[in-house]
C-alpha cells in the first residue's frame, strides 16, 4: 500500500478512542459504534487516497493492517 494510514488523522482519532475505551481488543472495539464509526471515517479517507477498498478481500487486508497497526500502538 503506498499511502500511509497511520498519518493519517482518522487512524490517529481511532487509535485515540480505542486507548480511552479500555477494550483490550482492537477487533473487539472495531465492533462497536465508536470503533466502527471511526473505522468508516478512515475507510473513506482511505478511498480518497486511492485505494480501491470495494473489493471484500481488500476491505478485509486494509482492515487487518488497521487492527495490528492498533494493536500495536496500544502496547507503546
Amino acid at each position: 500500500m503506498s499511502w500511509d494510514f497511520t498519518e493519517d488523522a482518522a487512524f490517529q482519532a481511532l487509535v485515540d478512542a480505542f486507548q480511552e475505551s479500555g477494550e483490550s481488543s482492537a477487533i473487539e472495539f472495531l465492533a462497536n459504534g465508536e470503533g466502527a464509526f471511526h473505522f468508516q471515517d478512515l475507510t473513506q479517507t482511505a478511498a480518497g487516497e486511492g485505494l480501491d477498498l470495494s473489493d471484500s478481500e481488500n476491505l478485509e487486508a486494509f482492515q487487518q493492517e488497521v487492527i495490528d497497526s492498533m494493536e500495536g500502538r496500544r502496547r507503546e
